[in-house]
């Protein structure tokens, strides 16, 4: 399934998530969020654009998605959200703005 598949619930959840972020940490942690929403979205119009211009050496190469600048900012901005979210305190991330 595509990303575009899964936007509008995660848009709305966005949604629901701005009216009850009242914290500073809370606002900081939502803005990291849509960023990252923001970066998942780039990530699949630029797979999506690889795909549709029959972009071979990007599609079928295994190590494509290795060397993928985007797509590792975007590991490691979720390794940072899944971090906070375990530890229950805000912590910012590069990788996420």
């Amino acid at each position: 399934m595509l990303l575009r598949d899964h936007r509008a619930s995660a848009e709305a959840s966005l949604s629901q998530i701005s009216l009850v972020a009242e914290t500073g940490p809370d606002q900081n942690a939502l803005w990291l969020l849509k960023n990252e929403f923001t970066g998942l979205g780039e990530w699949d119009s630029n797979t999506q654009a690889t795909i549709h211009s029959l972009n071979a050496e990007q599609s079928v190469n295994p190590g494509a998605m290795q060397n993928d600048p985007l797509l590792a900012k975007i590991s490691e901005c979720g390794n940072c959200l899944s971090a906070m979210l375990v530890d229950g305190e805000f912590a910012d991330s590069p990788s996420c703005h």
